[in-house]
């Protein structure tokens, strides 16, 4: 059997975990043995995630907190000592650690997984990017959007970069309630119109402050009682709350905080919406396709590959509030055309999205290198 390394930045609940427990979970034990090392130590570590990894029989090592990265760049090169693992795979900013470790304890195969468009990388990360990557055997990218960054940017030869897209449960979308509430939902009143949803963590690259926007806008122009449900949490929560008074629309915008039942609080919902300034394959938008909602999203990076035009929603561009408003509208004025894309959404999700799908060619991509 092979010992398998994922190196990660941190363990929040977010897409790329939630991607990567589901590989993990879903992995050959006759062929891999999954280990899982996080970089930013228990001040980045979700508890209840961390246990998900656990009870999956990943064996988990988590920095030391209050670390700095000379210790860190040591504690990690004690783990892949301790591992010995013939495969390293490095998830986006985690190989400016892990991709030098990984040479220098003399693993043999390295994998690089680049799971976005990160709008924060300056020119010399970018050729810090050009130079690591040269030591991956593939990069594994979750978009077409994405790979034609990593190929076009960073230097990577197209046969040696990969799309695997992001898969999900689609069982855990299903019409009936699964599990109980984890949390109460917003009052009854809030639920009699028509419910937005968006899914995601509050930080500034999920473009919530331009919803907000168009959210005010479809306020001022249609009467079904409609409101906001913003789920996630992050540091733009408190500047998100003063935004959404200031637009006037407080007992509209309800900020639920972190779910653990997002299927369960689709099912209340009428639209997802996602408004990011950056992505790579937005796991928000598998969901909302999941439960048959309509989608309203911008057009950035992967949302194209997920989102068929007019078939299954509508795309806007980034930071457009006035257009993603009218796209709300639009849908909230026709629901039989709401409805139609949404079971093509699911649908969608069906044949082409799976977690099964995910893990097979993930596997195919590992068999490919250790071949080599």
């Amino acid at each position: 059997m092979t010992n398998v390394l994922y190196v990660v930045g941190q363990l929040t609940i977010g897409g790329t975990e939630t991607q990567l427990l589901a590989l993990v979970r879903g992995l050959d034990r006759g062929s891999y043995v999954p280990h899982v090392a996080c970089l930013s130590g228990a001040a980045s570590l979700q508890p209840s995630l961390a246990d998900e990894f656990r009870a999956a029989g990943c064996d988990l090592h988590v920095a030391p907190a209050r670390m700095g990265k000379i210790r860190r760049f040591r504690w990690l090169l004690a783990v892949m000592g301790s591992i010995r693992p013939k495969l390293v795979q490095v998830i986006s900013y985690a190989w400016y650690l892990g991709i030098p470790a990984a040479v220098i304890t003399g693993i043999p195969y390295i994998i690089a997984s680049e799971r976005g468009l990160p709008l924060w990388k300056r020119p010399w990360h970018r050729s810090a990017d050009r130079l690591l990557l040269r030591r991956a055997s593939v990069v594994l990218v979750n978009a077409r959007a994405v790979k034609d960054h990593v190929v076009a940017d960073l230097g990577v030869l197209e046969e040696r970069c990969e799309v695997i897209p992001n898969g999900i449960a689609l069982e855990d979308f299903g019409a009936a309630p699964a599990t109980a509430l984890g949390k109460p939902l917003p009052p009854a009143n809030a639920q009699e119109g028509p419910v937005i949803a968006a899914v995601g963590n509050l930080r500034p690259e999920k473009g919530l402050d331009s919803l907000l926007l168009a959210f005010s806008r479809v306020l001022g122009e249609e009467s079904s009682g409609a409101s906001l449900w913003i789920v996630g949490e992050g540091v733009m929560r408190s500047r998100l709350e003063l935004l959404s008074h200031s637009l006037g629309c407080q007992g509209r915008v309800h900020f639920l905080g972190h779910r653990e039942d997002v299927p369960e609080v689709l099912r209340h919902a009428s639209i997802g919406v996602l408004a990011s300034r950056s992505e790579g394959l937005p796991n928000a938008v598998l969901e909302y396709m999941a439960a048959g909602l309509p989608v309203v999203s911008t057009r950035v990076a992967g949302t194209p590959e997920l989102v068929v035009e007019g078939e299954t929603g509508f795309l806007v561009p980034v930071d457009a509030p006035e257009q993603m408003a009218d796209a709300i509208l639009r849908l909230l004025d026709e629901p039989r055309v709401a409805s139609g894309m949404g079971r093509a959404g699911r649908a969608r999700i069906q044949d082409e999205f799976s977690f099964d799908r995910m893990i097979r060619e993930t596997q195919a991509a590992y068999l490919r290198v250790l071949s080599e």
